[in-house]
């Protein structure tokens, strides 16, 4: 059955980075893996502060349809660059049938092996920016501390799988991160010794 995991967390701290280095990492030890880009940088519709109803409908749903692809796809693991419930947190003007469709999020958490959590670096009030991050760094904090907070909603299922990362570990030259270290005994996959070993036999 594949496995899964998501990266979640304010903007701006490097999810997208510690994806790509993960995706990289498992490619490595020779597993099948994919990643699942974050479905916000194509909405159609206002995001950060100016987000609306269709915004938060869109990313939601095309997040599902993403992850749902992934899975029919035959891989052994895929990455999620954020996750359903990011909408929820950036999202402060409930939709209509809010709550049936945050239960549902919340529920698709606990299908999760792994959650990773990152977290800025306190010390330092820049990140990155780019068209579709909001460049505020209240906002940016503001989303962090609501991350915190949405994480005490979550099943317990999923909370016994967060590993907080921080940002300055992902942006360490020639540093394995904290994800790095965990995923492979955290996910109970062979390493790449095991494979090339068992091949050999």
């Amino acid at each position: 059955m594949v496995k899964s995991i998501c990266i979640i967390g304010t903007h701006g701290v490097g999810k997208t980075t510690l994806a790509y280095q993960l995706c990289s990492y498992l490619k490595e030890q020779l597993i099948n893996v994919k990643l699942v880009h974050e479905t916000a940088r194509c909405c159609p519709f206002p995001l950060n502060e100016d987000a609306t109803e269709e915004s938060e409908l869109f990313i939601l749903h095309s997040h599902f349809l993403e992850e749902l692809k992934s899975i029919s796809e035959g891989y052994e693991v895929y990455v999620a660059d954020r996750s359903p419930i990011d909408p929820f947190v950036y999202f402060k003007k409930p939709a209509e049938h809010f709550y049936e469709l945050e239960r549902a999020a919340l529920k698709w958490m606990e299908k999760y092996d792994l959650i990773l959590l990152v977290e800025p670096n306190i010390e330092k009030d820049t990140f990155i920016i780019d068209s579709k991050r909001a460049p505020s760094i209240e906002f940016r904090n503001y989303i962090r501390d609501e991350f915190r907070k949405y994480i005490l909603k979550l099943p317990k299922k999923a909370q016994e799988r967060i590993v907080t990362i921080k940002s300055d570990d992902i942006f360490k030259e020639f540093h394995l991160t904290t994800a790095l270290e965990q995923v492979t005994g955290r996910l109970d996959l062979p390493t790449r010794a095991e494979i090339l070993e068992a091949v050999e036999v």
